[in-house]
């Protein structure tokens, strides 16, 4: 039980961190386009609103987030519809060409 909780207290936080920095990249990322831009390119001024600074840091949050979640080792090339059972019983793609990996081999 206590582990349980530790576990899913380090993803949470590791999801948090990964929300909080990317919303930070975010922000840079909107300083840096629309200062450096409206400099060059002077009618893109008006459209530096609180949405689009909103929008940046959105997008930033959940890049780092889904970047977070899909760096688990647990999720990576698994099929995202298929129940825990039906994800080890399906026969591997060497299967249907015949040849076999080493842990098939033993």
């Amino acid at each position: 039980m206590h582990s349980d909780f530790a576990l899913l207290a380090t993803i949470t936080m590791a999801l948090l961190v990964a929300f909080v920095g990317g919303g930070i990249f975010g922000l840079i990322i909107y300083v840096i386009n629309y200062f450096s831009f409206s400099i060059v390119f002077p009618w893109l001024r008006p459209y530096g609103n609180w949405m689009l600074l909103a929008a940046n840091i959105l997008f930033g949050a959940l890049a780092g987030a889904l970047y977070e979640l899909f760096e688990r080792p647990d999720i990576n090339d698994q099929p995202f519809l298929l129940a825990d059972s039906e994800k080890h019983s399906r026969p591997s793609a060497l299967s249907d060409t015949g040849l076999t990996t080493k842990s098939e081999e033993l």
